[in-house]
Order: structure tokens, then sequence, then C-alpha cells
């Protein structure tokens, strides 16, 4: 069902603001060769692609590449997680693009609604962040604590790839990839 309803939202968001080009497909299976790889043995095939706002809002621009990574996650049985202080962030930016950002959010979060921060996240979070030398603002570390609590390997989608990768610095099955 997940599955279906992201692919349905990626052909709408494609038909809207164009498909990703072959080469943005391109890149992003290539870079989603890794993903297998960094999986514990014995654990379930899935990955998690995490979203922060700016790659929330990137799904709704004219480059492709943020449909293209929710596309191959919906192909290849992963997850699409949306944290719920990006949903914050996306709606502080939406600038008159309220109702089509619904439509995303809905669609990129189902009925399920965003993933609810918890205080063992939220304590990832502070220490990651600590560990980061305060880099970052709350939001990134909340992603990137996000990106680590599900076990599987995991994809942060971003706008803000130096204040990720700083924060997830050493860890080797989270890849940050910006839009």
């Amino acid at each position: 069902m997940a599955r279906l309803r992201l692919l349905r939202l990626c052909d709408e968001l494609d038909a809207a603001h164009g498909g990703p080009e072959p080469e943005e497909r391109g890149q992003v299976e290539l870079a989603a060769s890794w993903l297998p790889a960094r999986r514990p043995p014995g654990a379930a095939a899935g990955a998690r692609l995490v979203l922060d706002a700016g790659a929330v809002l990137a799904l709704l621009g004219p480059a492709g590449r943020a449909r293209a990574w929710v596309r191959w996650m919906a192909e290849h049985g992963g997850v699409v997680v949306v944290p719920a202080p990006v949903v914050a962030d996306v709606v502080a930016a939406a600038n008159g693009r309220e109702p089509e950002l619904e439509r995303a959010l809905r669609g990129l979060m189902g009925g399920a609604g965003p993933e609810v921060v918890d205080e063992d996240v939220a304590r990832l979070a502070g220490w990651l962040r600590k560990r980061a030398g305060g880099r970052g603002d709350a939001v990134d570390a909340l992603v990137a604590a996000e990106a680590l609590v599900g076990g599987d390997p995991a994809v942060v989608l971003t706008g803000r790839v130096q204040e990720l990768r700083d924060i997830l610095r050493g860890v080797d099955r989270v890849a940050v990839v910006g839009v």
C-alpha cells in the first residue's frame, strides 16, 4: 500500500514538474548500490530514506533527484520517513505552495503522519550534535538520529549536506545526499 502511494505521488509530481532526467535516475541507482552491503547480517531487506525540509521542498521543484530517490525506495521496498520537526520547517517555508506541499506530505506519510520524535531519538540527536561541536541545528540532528534508529542502512536526503555530514561523521550505514 505504501509502495503504491509513493509511486502515485512520484507520478503526480513528475507530471506537474517534469520527471527526473535519466542521468538523475542513474545517479540514484549508483548511489543506492551501497545500501545492501551496509545491512547487518541477518537483517531483513530494506532501507530508510529520511527527508529534511529541503528534500520535501525539492520534490516540488524542477530538478528530479528527490523524486528519483522516493521512487527508488518505493520500488526497492524501502521506507520513506519525514520526522515531525521537518513538517514544521516545511510549513514555515511554504510561501504560497501550501496546498501542493500538503498533498506531498500526505503522499509521503499516508495516514500515519510524520515520524514522532520520542525521548530516545531526541537524546541521540543531542548527543550527535554535541559530538559534532554544535554544528547544524536541532532539526538537522533529529533527522540524523532518525536515520540511525531504524537499524537499516539509510539515506538522508537534504539541502544541508555539510551540516548532516558533520553530524553523522564516522557513521558508515547512513549516506548523506544533497538535493
